[in-house]
Formats: structure tokens, C-alpha cells, sequence
């Protein structure tokens, strides 16, 4: 075995007075090459002996083992956010073990993707010695639908797989038995068997049981939260998605590499996943959970230039910095801290500096070996658009401002270390980059509605329903007389609420047309007609983008989805729906009409008013920096046709909405 040690040097100071210069100011590239240069990040030296040495027991992680802790976080599903489309989409998986004893760590890097000719399914291995890479070829893919797991089957001859059935989770002792290649993953456990597509003789086996000990949050935190905040649950919002799975945890078993075995007792493992139609245009990323000191910490930095829909050019950079120690979750990010600052090399030298209310945080990684080339997402496929390492060298430290006192010092020569963009140029010069502290009101919308606002809205939702039974229940006699004597449709005769029957009517033309008025007053008017883009070309433009183009994406998608907003409202297939908005420079007004139309068994009047109403909350959003008095007045149908009422007209429509309904 190899003996992993570390010659210490003497701790120094972390430049305290650049702390007190700077609390809300981020660093110029040059400030940054001093505050490195001068904190303590002295490249440490590490040797290695042959001499064969008892095991280190992981004993502060051992013992929070025993406590039963949830980190169970969100996005654990497979396959959970394919979209309808039928455009490329993959879903990424990464698993890494360090095996600090022997110095080896080896990563699992899984990708199912969904390509015009069906779905496609890969497997990479990566260690310092080479990077295996298997194509799933007869694939027999499996997963859970309601919780976290996987499989995948490979076999040549067409009878050992009638033999043992459809795809399924096996107990590892008969996967082995049976299933000459593939893998079954679950949260417990990770077991399979690979080879190379180019080289046979080159082989992976494993077989790992695994205890996880922090999601992404404080231990003990139920539920645990999103990587990406609750926004990350929104379809399309983010491009790609990521989810740190298991920050920390502890794995049991054994890996075959090259025919060579290594024993695992209690070795770190980390776990994330990705989902999307490509990685990032440019992107750094960090991480470690096996350190020289601390045994219970682990920590986890990105830095990337991702798609993200409603901005002016459709990308956004962002930055996070995570420490787990000892349970608790020191989480730097444009919602949680000041700013984060990084300056990182085409390949070599990471530093991350970030600064909070309450804490400093540095984090400086490098790598002398030249890493292995990965195959990362883009819009072709799979392409080598990644360079990692698992052997980098890392230094963290957090620092708690009012005291100065370390919260968190340590070192590892088991980082992995990673650069990879969709563009070679990319990554021609040093990228230097900051995220800055988000807006008040968007920090607190980020940080206080999330995941557990969820827990309690179900919460509240099934208390309501409780108490609507118990007043039911009280006071039926007298809700039973008035529905025999002024029924409303939506109570049956006990009482209870109920959608109306419609099964029973004949599909019909229906078309509805609604209109709402936005006053938004003379300084939003003149700030909107004073624009370049109003005076060339009469677009109304905002610092949010396109004033009525933004309004009628917003009202179109309500009325799609006004059956979640309406209580008892029938969800309808849409056939039509036409936004219009028109400003009135003199009343200093905004008109919005809707118009809808479908062919179903019961009116769309409910959707018209929907799409108005949405597009009219929209205008108000995207003006209110220039004025907090808009008001929306005046929401109202003008016209229906089809369906047993038959026609209904407003008085004072006038023939353009007649036409626009035929």
C-alpha cells in the first residue's frame, strides 16, 4: 500500500487586512494575484512510501452515520425533467470514490441521452491512469419511478436475457451471476461490470454499499434543498441543470481496475447530476471531501456561463462556493453572500475567494499532472469538451469576519480539479469573473421560498381540507337545502365540491374575447416612448426586455394552464390565442385583449380572462422600477360565441372583436 502524508508548514494569516478593506467590494485581477500570493496558499509538498500502514477510521464521519439523518434532496428522480420536445437532452450522473489509503480515487460518469435516433446510453471511468469508456450496446435500461435508481443490461447472446427476465434491480450476488455487462445504481448500493469500447482487456468491476451523510444543506435539515435554488424545478429555466446529490458520504466494498483490486472500508463518496441540452458555454468546477485533518468536511465550487431564459443575450455567469463541515452547510452564493470572485488558468490554478455577512472563504486548488480529456453534453452529442483531474491539489479556509477566527483550515492532494466550454477558444487566457449579490427582494424570494415552502403549502392544503370536511360535516342539513333549492354546479347533493359533468355534451366551437386596462401613468409612458427602439421602430422596450412581447408570452402561457390557476376549471386543448396591447400616449394607458378559441365541450371565457389578467401583472412587473402606482382596472369579457348560451356581446364592442371571433 501507499502512505499518503503531508509536510506541514507553519499556518499564516489569511490577509486580514484585505478582509476589512474589501467587505462589499470584489477584487481586480491583480488584487487577486496578491491576496493568493500572500494568505498561506504555499503549495504543499507530499510524499509517498511503500511501507504498509494501519487504516485511518473516518471516525467524525463514522459516528454521524449512526444518526438517522435525511438528505434526501430534490431532483433525485431519473429522468424526471425530459421535456416534451423532441430536440437532444441528456441526463448526467457523477459518482466519486477517493480512496485516500491507496491513493486512487476513481469517478463514474453516466450519460442517458435522447437523440433523434432514440435513446443513447454511455459510461465513463475515470482515473489518472485512463479514462474507460463503454457504449451500452442491446441496452437494457431500467429505473425507479418514484425514487432514485437505475440499471442497465448488456448482453451478446439473446437467450441469457430471455432467461433472466425483463430489466429489474437484482441483488448484486445475482447480477454478477447473470448479467455478463452493465451496472445497477440506487441510493444504497452501486454494483457493475464494464469494458472498454476500443480495448477489451481494459475492465471495471465494482461493488460499493453506500451511507450518505450530507445532501446539500445543514445535516439534519429536512427536506434538504435544490443546488439551484427552487427555480431549478422550472422547466427550461436553467440550461443545464445541477443538483448536488450527496455532498458527503461513505461507501463499503470493493473496485477491480485493470485487474488490480482495491478494498474500500469507509471511503468518501460524492454523488451530483446534470440535466439539459448541453453543459455550459464555459465552465469551471471543483471538489474534494477527503482531507489531510478533517474527516467531515467537504467541499464543492462551480463557476460557469450558462443558458437561462428572460435575460437580454440568454446567458448568465454564475458562481457558488460550498463547504459542508461537520453538518453544517456554509453556502456562498449570489443569493447567500456579497459577491464571489475566481481566477482560474486554461489548466492548473483555481482560486475562489468569496465573502459574506458572517464569513470570508478562500479556496486555492492546482494541478501539475496534465489531466485526462472527458465527453461532456453539447448540441452534437457527447464531444471532448472536458478536462479533469482527480489528483489536484486543494486548500480551503473559511474565516468568521467578526472574530477572525478559522473556522476551517485543511489541505488535500485529492481534488478534482476541472475546466471544460463548448469552445476551445474559450479557454485561450486567465478568466477572471465576480457574481455579485442579487437584489433584496430577489435574495429573499430565492431564500425563504423554497423546497420547505413547498412542505408547507401541502401542509396547510391538507389541514384545509380537514377543516373544510369538519364544517361539512356541521353544518350539512343546511348546505343540502340550499343546493335543492339554488344549486351552483359545483356541490353535489351531500355537499361535497365537485367539477362539473360535461361528459355529456357535444364539442363545439368556442371563442371568447376578454380585455383588461393598465393605467400606468405619465412618467411610465414617457419613459417607454422616449426608448431608441420606440421612436425607430415603435417597440416598447424596458430594462426586462420587450414590454409586450414579454406580455403576451405571459398571457398565452396562463391561458394554456388556467385550469391550475381556476379552482374546478376544466383543463382545455387550446387551439387559438391571440394577445394584443396597445399604448394610449394621451391617457397614458395600456389595452390588452385576448382573444381565444378551442373546439371542447365547455367555453374558454374563463381562459380569456386568465390570459388578460396575466398579461397585465407582466406589464405592471416589468414597469414598476419607473412607477409603484400602476393600477389594472377594468377586466372584463367582451364577446363569447358557442356552447348551449350561445352568443353574449358587451355592449359597445365594436366589429373588430366580432371579427376577431369568427
Amino acid at each position: 500500500m501507499k502512505q499518503f502524508c503531508v509536510i506541514r508548514e507553519p499556518r499564516l494569516a489569511f490577509g486580514t487586512p484585505f478582509i476589512q478593506k474589501l467587505c462589499c467590494t470584489p477584487f481586480h485581477s491583480s488584487q487577486l494575484q496578491e491576496i493568493f500570493s500572500t494568505s498561506g496558499f504555499v503549495r504543499r509538498n507530499s510524499c509517498f512510501s511503500s511501507t504498509k500502514v494501519g487504516r485511518v477510521r473516518n471516525l467524525a464521519a463514522c459516528s454521524s452515520c449512526q444518526q438517522k439523518q435525511n438528505v434526501f434532496t430534490p431532483h433525485w428522480k431519473v429522468l424526471e425533467a425530459v421535456p416534451l420536445t423532441t430536440s437532444y437532452f441528456f441526463e448526467g450522473y457523477y459518482f466519486r470514490i477517493t480512496i485516500p489509503e491507496l491513493n486512487e480515487s476513481f469517478s463514474f460518469i453516466y450519460a442517458l441521452e435522447r437523440k433523434s435516433c432514440g435513446w443513447v446510453y454511455t459510461a465513463q471511468v475515470l482515473n489518472e491512469e485512463g479514462l474507460l469508456f463503454h457504449t451500452f450496446k442491446n441496452s437494457q435500461f431500467w429505473r425507479h419511478e418514484d425514487t432514485f435508481g437505475m440499471g442497465q443490461w448488456q448482453f451478446d447472446d439473446r437467450k441469457e436475457q430471455e432467461d433472466i427476465g425483463i430489466p429489474r434491480q437484482l441483488h448484486p450476488s445475482v447480477f454478477f451471476r447473470k448479467v455478463p455487462l452493465g451496472f445497477q445504481w440506487t441510493r444504497r448500493y452501486h454494483c457493475g461490470r464494464l469494458l472498454d469500447d476500443k480495448d477489451s482487456s481494459f475492465s471495471c468491476s465494482w461493488n460499493i454499499d453506500i451511507t450518505a451523510l450530507d445532501g446539500w444543506g445543514s445535516r439534519g435539515r429536512n427536506p434538504q434543498k435544490s443546488t439551484a435554488s427552487w427555480l431549478s424545478h422550472i422547466p427550461y429555466l436553467f440550461d443545464p441543470g445541477y443538483q448536488v446529490l450527496m455532498a458527503h458520504g461513505l461507501s463499503n466494498g470493493w473496485l477491480q481496475w485493470k485487474g488490480r483490486s482495491f478494498p474500500i472500508l469507509d471511503c468518501p463518496v460524492y454523488i451530483e447530476k446534470n440535466w439539459g441540452q448541453r453543459f455550459p458555454k464555459k465552465w469551471f468546477w471543483l471538489q474534494c471531501n477527503s482531507f489531510f485533518s478533517e474527516k467531515d468536511l467537504s467541499v464543492t465550487s462551480v463557476g460557469a456561463i450558462r443558458r437561462v431564459l428572460f435575460t437580454p443575450n440568454g446567458e448568465e455567469t454564475v458562481g457558488m462556493l460550498s463547504i459542508h463541515h461537520r453538518g453544517r452547510h456554509y453556502l456562498f452564493t449570489n443569493w447567500t453572500c456579497f459577491y464571489i470572485t475566481w481566477q482560474v488558468a486554461p489548466w492548473g490554478s483555481w482560486s475562489v475567494y468569496a465573502e459574506s455577512s458572517q464569513y470570508v472563504a478562500i479556496l486555492r486548488a492546482w494541478c501539475d499532472s496534465p489531466g485526462q480529456i472527458v465527453l461532456g453534453p453539447s448540441l452534437n452529442g457527447l464531444q471532448p469538451n472536458t478536462r479533469e483531474s482527480l489528483f489536484g491539489h486543494m486548500r480551503i479556509q473559511i474565516t468568521e469576519k467578526s472574530t477572525q477566527c478559522k473556522v476551517v483550515e485543511d489541505y488535500s492532494n485529492f481534488a478534482a480539479v476541472e475546466v471544460g466550454g463548448q469552445d476551445k477558444s474559450c479557454w485561450r487566457n486567465i478568466w477572471t469573473d465576480s457574481v455579485f449579490q442579487l437584489p433584496l427582494v430577489l435574495r429573499n424570494v430565492v431564500q425563504y421560498f423554497d423546497e420547505s415552502s413547498f412542505e408547507t403549502l401541502l401542509l396547510m392544503t391538507a389541514r384545509l381540507k380537514l377543516l373544510r370536511r369538519a364544517l361539512l360535516d356541521k353544518y350539512s342539513t343546511k348546505i343540502n337545502a340550499q343546493v335543492k333549492s339554488e344549486s351552483t354546479g359545483h356541490m353535489d347533493e351531500h355537499g361535497n365540491i365537485s367539477m362539473v359533468d360535461v361528459s355529456n355534451k357535444e364539442a363545439s366551437v368556442r371563442s371568447a374575447t376578454a380585455e383588461a386596462k393598465v393605467l400606468v401613468g405619465e412618467t411610465v409612458s414617457n419613459k417607454l416612448t422616449e426608448t431608441t427602439s420606440w421612436k425607430q421602430s415603435g417597440v416598447l422596450e424596458t430594462t426586462k426586455g420587450n414590454l409586450f412581447t414579454v406580455a403576451q408570452i405571459a398571457g398565452i402561457q396562463a391561458a394554456k394552464r388556467t385550469s391550475e390557476w381556476i379552482p374546478l376549471c376544466h383543463p382545455l386543448s387550446l387551439q387559438h390565442v391571440d394577445i394584443q396591447l396597445s399604448l394610449d400616449r394621451e391617457k397614458h394607458s395600456i389595452t390588452i385583449r385576448s382573444t381565444v378559441k378551442t373546439k371542447a365541450q365547455t367555453g374558454v371565457e374563463m381562459e380569456a380572462l386568465t390570459a388578460v389578467t396575466a398579461s397585465a401583472l407582466t406589464v405592471y412587473d416589468m414597469c414598476k422600477s419607473w412607477s409603484k402606482s400602476i393600477s389594472i382596472q377594468d377586466i372584463q369579457l367582451l364577446r363569447k360565441s358557442g356552447g348551449k348560451s350561445g352568443l353574449f356581446e358587451r355592449e359597445g364592442v365594436g366589429n373588430k372583436e366580432r371579427e376577431n371571433n369568427v
